[in-house]
């Protein structure tokens, strides 16, 4: 019988990377709301000049404070992790090595060989889609999966980020039926790639938490397909500020009961718990 129940989330940014806080403010924050395991997972850093990744030459200050701050707060088990950007034929996890876990995540599209981000706005998602793929959403939902799918295939990570991260705006602004039967066969096929490499899938509040949804990535279909195939799922905030570590938790947990998990799985220390 599965009892324990401990507070965690495992995907957090800080202003090392997108996120409000430093690492010592969400630290401290995790300490005063009694969450026992924080996995830290600041952007990986790219080849490339970004606003939103971490830079080279601060992934190893990440880490030394990382190690600080387990001394001062001994009651939160603190983990360096990284949320890793799979680029097709930019980059890949092999160079990650570092971290002690690796959330895998989509968020560049290749345009004329050269990565852009498609989730800072409805806007920046609208002109790839027009001036890359033709106007053509499909063909870019098709790319979105195709990567995922290399990404999966390397099996080199953890945790499987915003499984459909490409329907982010497609609430404020609809671009794609999420119901049509071509979308719903490329995220099965994601998701039998994801049972094949024993990876887990995260319950990502994030989208929530910004006001552009009213359910977790992945869609509830999704989930419930998740649990059919017996793949492990986590409840992670994605947190960008110190006041959000466990936003929106409860609906994410709801949504999993629903769809019939009696479990979520902490990849980090290798438990099942209980929903609550």
């Amino acid at each position: 019988m599965v009892i324990l129940i401990m507070l965690y989330n495992l995907h957090t940014h800080s202003n090392l990377s997108d996120g409000r806080n430093s690492l010592e403010q969400i630290v401290e924050t995790a300490a005063n709301e009694n969450i026992e395991i924080l996995g830290i997972s600041d952007h990986s850093t790219v080849p490339f000049p970004t606003e939103w990744n971490m830079k080279d030459e601060n992934v190893e200050v990440y880490l030394k404070e990382i190690e600080r701050l387990r001394e001062i707060y001994p009651s939160v088990k603190i983990l360096a992790g990284i949320e890793g950007d799979f680029i097709p034929g930019v980059q890949n996890f092999s160079q990650m090595s570092d971290f002690e876990y690796i959330i895998g995540s989509v968020h560049y599209a290749l345009t004329d060989g050269e990565p852009e981000s498609f989730d800072s706005s409805p806007d920046a998602f609208d002109k790839i889609v027009k001036n890359f793929y033709n106007n053509d959403v499909q063909k870019f939902i098709k790319y979105y999966y195709d990567a995922l799918l290399q990404m999966v295939d390397s099996c080199r990570f953890d945790i499987v980020g915003h499984l459909d991260l490409v329907k982010k705006f497609n609430t404020v602004r609809p671009s794609f039926d999420e119901q049509a039967k071509a979308y719903k066969s490329k995220v099965y096929e994601v998701l039998e790639l994801i049972k094949e490499c024993s990876l887990t899938v995260e319950l990502n509040t994030g989208g929530i938490t910004r006001n552009l949804m009213k359910d977790p990535y992945p869609s509830f279909d999704f989930i419930k397909l998740a649990r059919q195939m017996d793949i492990p799922i986590c409840i992670n905030s994605d947190s960008h500020a110190a006041n959000t570590l466990l936003k929106n938790r409860e609906i994410a947990v709801e949504a999993a009961l629903s769809a019939g998990y009696k479990y979520e799985y902490i990849p980090v220390i290798d438990k099942f718990q209980d929903l609550k």
